[in-house]
């Protein structure tokens, strides 16, 4: 007899088994705590722009220094990293950890 045979004749012993592990799963979802609305604090942020047919010197000539000149002079950057290529340009800001709540 296959497994499946005796879940088929044991037809009682299949459903206690299956309102068991219901019951358990709905035990352990209400013993896990939930939160509504978490706040993450968020320390690097990363910004990329493309443009379409731009070379690296260019891309950071145009795009990367006028955004670092930007970024700078915002309140709690600590460093900035930047980075150039065929199309885009890539910055990323390391800061003090920014609290942003998942409410929309």
């Amino acid at each position: 007899m296959t497994f499946l045979e005796r879940a088929i004749h044991r037809s009682r012993t299949t459903l206690l088994i299956m309102a068991m592990v219901i019951i358990a799963g709905v035990a352990a979802m209400r013993s896990i705590t939930v939160e509504g609305d978490p706040s993450i604090a968020v320390p690097y942020f990363g910004v990329v722009v493309f443009s379409e047919g731009i070379s690296p010197e260019d891309a950071e000539r145009l795009l990367v220094m006028p955004l670092e000149f930007e970024v700078r002079n915002l309140e709690g950057v600590k460093e900035i990293s930047s980075y150039a290529s065929e199309n885009p340009a890539v910055l990323g800001l390391n800061s003090r950890p920014i609290k942003i709540s998942t409410r929309r």
